[in-house]
């Protein structure tokens, strides 16, 4: 009876041991597999949700000049905190002005406007903020402080000895979205046409993304035009985001 006493209290200090050993492991790996665990989720799903994102994003370039609709996949709240913050906001990236004298001074036509982009912002937790800006039918990607172009603009300046032809995108007004969850946006497209005869005058043009592309089409370093004597045909689409 004495030995067996004696072997019982060795198996119970044993289990107490072996107990003590397993917490103090999970007391090290349990810390160690949460701080690797979230940030491999978090990144994990802003990749899929930026993912969504840019997609959805990107189809304004199939129906421009046309109205669509976007449906956007937004931030996400997690078990971990908010994640994959999302915004999207239709703003001015710059302005265009037209001035002109026609008809030998007896019309006069002056417009000036804000020059749409839509821009989605993604500011990640886990991965670097990346932003994309829709604006005159080219797309660009900001990230980092650099400056990518995926796809150019169409910017439609045609001019002859006797005629000028002018296409812009204008602004009506700004708006925003941001939060969680999905949401449906809709872009609507209208046109407005006007036509002048024996024109002289200029365009001004102030294009924070597509400058370069202006002074091209202008043939000109200083962001300006100017025509003498010239048919006239001014279009405007006006861009106006609903949200």
């Amino acid at each position: 009876m004495i030995r067996l006493f004696a072997r019982s209290s060795s198996d119970a200090v044993s289990s107490v041991v072996a107990m003590t050993i397993v917490l103090a492991v999970l007391a090290v790996a349990l810390p160690l597999a949460i701080s690797n665990f979230i940030p491999c989720y978090v990144k994990s799903s802003e990749m899929q949700r930026y993912a969504e994102a840019e997609d959805s994003f990107l189809k304004i370039a199939e129906f421009y000049p046309n109205s669509g609709r976007l449906r956007l996949r937004l931030g996400e709240q997690t078990p971990f905190g908010f994640v994959a913050a999302t915004s999207l906001k239709a703003e001015s990236s710059g302005t265009v002005e037209v001035n002109a004298a026609c008809d030998g001074g007896n019309v006069n036509f002056n417009l000036q406007c804000n020059i749409s982009s839509v821009k989605l912002s993604m500011l990640g937790r886990a991965i670097p903020n990346r932003t994309l800006i829709f604006s005159e039918g080219g797309i660009v990607v900001e990230q980092a402080g650099t400056r990518i172009v995926l796809s150019e603009p169409q910017i439609e300046l045609n001019h002859s000895d006797d005629s000028l032809t002018l296409t812009i995108d204008c602004l009506k007004e700004e708006r925003g979205i941001s939060g969680s969850g999905s949401a449906i946006v809709d872009i609507a497209m209208s046109m407005e046409r006007w036509e002048y005869e024996n024109c002289t005058g200029y365009i001004y043009v102030n294009d924070s993304i597509f400058q370069d592309y202006w002074d091209e089409a202008m043939q000109s370093a200083s962001g300006s035009m100017n025509f003498t004597n010239k048919n006239v045909t001014l279009i405007v689409r006006w861009m106006e985001v609903k949200v």
